[in-house]
């Protein structure tokens, strides 16, 4: 399990995805709202979803840690094409880089979509966006004319780089199923916090 959560913390895209026979429609690019259906914190450098505490995520201060994004596009079944794209915005006190990568199907190998990562700046979030790609060249490969039942899961990287005692942080309910919240306790690092040694140890 912690080999696997390795891996999908490179920020690789899994997407899980079942296609019928019927035609795929090239429609106008359209954004696909309201399908984040949970968001988490994983400890990027222990392996493991970060400790909670009477429901409060206990953060380290510059230390690194992932959100983990579940995402299910079934309500759009047989209404994908090239250049759709959904977000998930981060919000503040989250400190993000700007990347980019692709979200390639293992099954068929084809790259099906492209995840760019848009940072705000120090402690003012991000946007991430997805945009599917390639959907005719994975459906010949796979014998399918129709894209439908996609949902999936993928990592972005954030810190915390100040000291909180509690927040509550609220994410864009036009990108998620349902109201999503997290609360959050942010400590300040220590001589003792060997979390970075340990980070460097597991993903070198």
């Amino acid at each position: 399990m912690i080999k696997l959560r390795k891996i999908l913390i490179a920020l690789l895209l899994l997407f899980s995805s079942i296609f019928s026979a019927r035609t795929v429609l090239a429609d106008s690019v359209k954004e696909l709202t309201n399908v984040i259906t949970d968001i988490a914190i994983w400890d990027t450098s222990n392996g493991r979803y970060a400790t909670q505490s009477d429901g409060v995520y206990q953060l380290t201060q510059n230390v690194s840690y992932s959100f983990e994004v579940d995402f299910d596009l079934s309500a759009y079944d047989g209404n994908l094409a090239n250049g759709d794209y959904f977000t998930f915005t981060i919000p503040e006190p989250f400190t993000v880089a700007s990347t980019s990568f692709e979200l390639t199907d293992e099954e068929s190998g084809v790259a099906v979509g492209e995840a760019v990562v848009t940072s705000n700046g120090e402690g003012l979030g991000a946007t991430v966006t997805i945009t599917l790609k390639n959907l005719e060249e994975y459906l010949e490969k796979t014998g399918g004319t129709e894209v439908q039942g996609v949902q999936g899961t993928f990592y972005t990287n954030f810190s915390v780089t100040e000291v909180i005692t509690e927040e509550t942080v609220t994410f864009d309910t036009t990108e998620t199923t349902d109201t999503i919240t997290h609360t959050i306790k942010v400590s300040e690092r220590t001589s003792t916090d060997y979390s970075s040694v340990i980070g460097k140890t597991n993903f070198s």
